[in-house]
């Protein structure tokens, strides 16, 4: 059947020090109800149910600060608590009321640096950016490999040649190695699954405005 959902939000929109500082806010509050899960039987096959009810409460703040006419700062941050409100046996051990939902960490954060400069007549900029992922799991009881928890970082330079823009990049600078997920939806079947981070990447952007 249909899921319900329902959602609270209370938020502002702000500028001051003469619009050189943004803020951007909201806390809210989601009621969730017949949850549509897939699952996987015990003879292989799998099948989408409704399961359960949940609810999610949280704040989030986004910011951006002008420090100078070359240099820009971007924080952003989130706190969230998911849980479910009912036991929901179907999915498996764990799934109580007032346990957390897989796959939501309780916790993110990111910042940006970008300093911009003149480079042989050309409007350039370096740029750095931090962000963390908290902790989560792949079910509800917590029981299995963690996800989450890790730190990354990329950084960019480039420059805009009249029509043409061109940038280096590196992502994952630190060739962080972290899971982003895991499961063990297959553990009757004696195996799990897992995905990492992607590991360190540097490229090359060309543009050209016609």
């Amino acid at each position: 059947g249909s899921d319900e959902l329902e959602n609270f939000e209370l938020g502002i929109k702000a500028t001051l020090a003469d619009q050189r500082v943004t803020i951007n806010a909201a806390v809210y509050r989601i009621n969730w109800e017949g949850i549509p899960v897939q699952l996987v039987l015990a003879c292989g096959a799998g099948a989408i149910l409704n399961a359960g009810e949940s609810k999610s409460e949280g704040i989030e703040v986004e910011s951006q600060i002008l420090l100078s006419e070359n240099l820009k700062i971007d924080l952003s941050a989130s706190y969230i608590d998911t849980i479910l409100t009912e036991d929901a046996p179907s999915l498996g051990v764990g799934a109580v009321d007032g346990a957390n939902l897989p796959g939501s960490a309780d916790f993110n954060f990111s910042a940006g640096f970008e300093y911009g400069f003149a480079l042989l007549g050309a409007e350039a900029f370096v740029r750095l950016d931090y962000s963390y992922v908290g902790e989560y799991f792949g079910d509800f009881a917590e029981s299995g490999q963690n996800s989450g928890d890790y730190s990354m970082i990329n950084a960019k330079v480039g420059a805009t040649f009249d029509a043409l823009s061109v940038d280096v990049y590196i992502k994952n600078l630190t060739n962080a190695d972290d899971y982003t997920w895991t499961e063990n939806q297959f553990s009757q079947f004696g195996f799990s699954r897992a995905y990492q981070l992607r590991p360190r990447t540097i490229g090359l952007n060309l543009g050209y405005q016609f």
